[in-house]
């Protein structure tokens, strides 16, 4: 980081990137905003498109590879609801990194050379990050969790059929709730950065970190069953280890010389 004899951090010479008026900053917020809901708008036009041809199909998968499962309508605009609700959450991801450039737009001016990085790295890593958790719901914790609820041995037999619109909800509730939840090493990172978080703390909060991870599995669990709420709280406990680690080498700082 270098310094001006003023003793504030440098910025680039870009004019863009200097303090504007607090009108213009507020135009331009509204501005970025409109940009981004756009975005999301062109997102999900053709995240619906992509959903009729591919994704509806591809989501259902999970459920049909299990033996005698089906798909019921209750109402006639099941399938159109359904294809809404994967379009909207395509739309999102879509038009993610399009909307984290128009923050990063709109913050570029008032951060330094150093809050510039950072934010980048924070930017392009939670595109990242939301994909993994979504995939992770959709491969992993997804097929477990369908095979333990619509397998179960009980006294009678039940025939394993369930709702469009309950499916759905479910999965990309799910879904929704596993993009968030990976986000949670990249905002320890970022904490630490600022000087709020510390691997030592952390650390120390471990037995806070189990119940917290409890309280956000209950929280984020669409269906009560202990096994999504345990291949949900699991992951969430293990990131926040993956997070201490983070941390930990993130304040690393270069070793002293054997004279200091």
């Amino acid at each position: 980081m270098t310094s001006h004899p003023s003793g504030t951090e440098s910025r680039d010479s870009n004019p863009e990137d200097y303090p504007k008026p607090l009108l213009e900053h507020l135009e331009e917020l509204r501005l970025r905003i409109i940009y981004a809901i756009l975005f999301l708008l062109i997102g999900t036009i053709i995240g619906f498109g992509i959903a009729q041809k591919y994704l509806f199909k591809i989501l259902v998968s999970p459920l049909l590879a299990i033996p005698a499962a089906k798909l019921l309508m209750l109402g006639p605009a099941d399938k159109l609801i359904a294809c809404l609700k994967i379009g909207f959450l395509s739309g999102v991801a879509l038009a993610l990194p399009f909307i984290l450039h128009q923050l990063w737009l709109f913050l570029r001016p008032a951060l330094t050379r150093d809050e510039k990085r950072y934010l980048l790295v924070v930017l392009f890593s939670s595109i990242i990050l939301f994909f993994l958790g979504i995939s992770f719901v959709f491969l992993i914790m997804t097929p477990a969790a369908l095979r333990f609820l619509l397998t179960m041995n009980l006294d009678i037999t039940v025939e394993p059929t369930i709702a469009i619109d309950k499916y759905f909800s479910f999965l990309l509730g799910l879904m929704l709730a596993g993009g968030l939840v990976f986000q949670i090493p990249l905002i320890s990172w970022f904490l630490a950065k600022l000087g709020i978080l510390s691997s030592r703390g952390m650390s120390k909060a471990r037995r806070f970190a189990i119940l917290g991870a409890a309280i956000l599995s209950a929280a984020l669990t669409p269906t009560g069953d202990p096994i999504n709420f345990t291949l949900l709280a699991v992951p969430i406990y293990a990131l926040y280890e993956l997070s201490i680690l983070i941390v930990h080498f993130s304040q690393r700082k270069p070793s002293a010389s054997p004279l200091e």
